[in-house]
């Protein structure tokens, strides 16, 4: 399961899928997509953040720029839709969680 969560500037996501085999999983690539693009989209505009990569896990928070992770927790919230039996996602600013 990932669980994956995000404030106004904050994003992050940790564990595996389980849906395929490792390097084959469509959804753990989906989040890794999700986050990475986050990530280069922060650096491009230059935004200050502080970004942490380990195998299965990102964590991300940026000083401003709370509308350049939009995309990712946007794509967050449909993969638990559509792969809530493999990511749940929490909205820190809500205490609201989606999933299966």
């Amino acid at each position: 399961m990932i669980k994956a969560a995000f404030s106004d500037n904050s994003l992050w996501a940790c564990g595996h899928s389980g849906r395929g085999p490792k390097g084959q999983d469509i959804v753990c690539a989906a989040v890794s997509i999700l986050t990475d693009a986050t990530a280069a989209a922060l650096r491009a505009r230059d935004i200050p953040a502080i970004i942490v990569r380990g195998d299965g896990f990102f964590a991300c928070t940026a000083c401003s720029g709370g509308d350049m992770m939009e995309p990712a927790r946007q794509g967050l919230l449909l993969l638990a839709r559509h792969y809530g039996d493999n990511v749940e996602v929490k909205d820190l600013r809500t205490g609201r969680e989606r999933h299966a």
